[in-house]
């Protein structure tokens, strides 16, 4: 009998491993698709911005400067933003392990 039991519980353990790993990857999924339409939109940011300083203010050296300064901005604009989605990443890595754990032992406890 505690062998059938036992076979049972390891088999709700990995079907909760299952179902939190799938729902780690789909916020994993949805964080990459959010980052990747944010880098989209802060090179088109960037293009235009290019466009009308290279507009307005001509071809001189002036302006390769302001193109170096927003450059280096926007550079450090995506190293925060990558830096805040593997914060995120972890904390859910960290909390979907800490709920297995929680639920492992619930299951163990039965």
């Amino acid at each position: 009998m505690t062998t059938k039991s036992r076979r049972y519980h390891y088999t709700t353990e990995d079907l909760i491993i299952i179902i939190i790993i799938i729902i780690i990857i789909i916020i994993i999924i949805i964080i990459i698709i959010i980052f990747i339409i944010i880098i989209i939109i802060i090179i088109i940011i960037i293009i235009i911005i290019i466009i009308f300083i290279i507009i307005i203010i001509g071809d001189n050296n002036f302006s390769l400067i302001i193109i170096i300064i927003i450059i280096i901005i926007i550079i450090i604009i995506i190293i925060i933003i990558i830096i805040i989605i593997i914060i995120i990443i972890i904390i859910i890595i960290i909390k979907g392990s800490s709920l297995f754990c929680m639920s492992s032992h619930l299951i163990l406890e039965e």
